[in-house]
This record gives structure tokens, sequence and C-alpha cells, in this order.
């Protein structure tokens, strides 16, 4: 904090970079401490669910598009064809993160 102080008020850095950096690092400073202090099975279920759609659903994504845009794209409009694949990805790769968790009952890996 001190830091920043310092360089804003040596102009290095624009008070509102600071002021965003600042609120970004007090969010997740919040939100991991909330993760580790108050578990709960619903907590951890959405976790679970967010991760296994960003880690599966991501790759799955750009596959698709890869894969199948080539072929998409002249019957359907572009951009449908990109929402089409975006949803069917995250949904997928939700799923699977879903079951992943259930397998280990929504614990943590640690």
């Amino acid at each position: 904090m001190i830091l920043f102080g310092v360089l804003v008020a040596s102009g290095l850095v624009e008070t509102e970079r600071f002021l965003a950096y600042t609120l970004v690092t007090v969010f997740f400073t919040a939100s991991a401490y909330y993760i580790r202090t108050i578990p709960s099975l619903s907590l951890w279920r959405a976790i679970w669910i967010v991760a296994g759609a960003g880690i599966f659903g991501f790759p799955l994504f750009v596959t698709l598009l890869l894969v199948l845009g080539k072929t998409l794209v002249p019957i359907i409009d572009a951009g449908i064809s990109v929402i089409v694949a975006l949803a069917t990805s995250v949904v997928i790769g939700a799923l699977i993160g879903d079951r992943l968790g259930k397998r280990r009952n929504y614990k943590p890996l640690s």
C-alpha cells in the first residue's frame, strides 16, 4: 500500500489505476480468506463447476472454433456460431467439473 501511495504521489501511476489495483487486491484477498475459513458444500460445488468450465470449457471452445469454425461459419452467421460454441463448451466443462467434484465429495484439492 505504501509503495503504491509513493508511486501515485510521484506521478508514476495514475490514481484510477491505483484504486483499481487496490480494489482487486482487497477483493481477491477477502475471497481467499472466505473460501479457506468458511467452507460449505455449496461454495465448493460452485468452485468445482466454475473451475471445470474454465479448465475444460476453454480448450473445448478453442477446439470447436478451430475445427467447426470452417464448417459452421458459411452455414450460420459467424457471431451465432461463436455464441453456440461458447455456450456448448462452457456447459460441457461445467458438467465435467461437477462430476469431478462429486467424485471427490466437493472437497478441495490439497
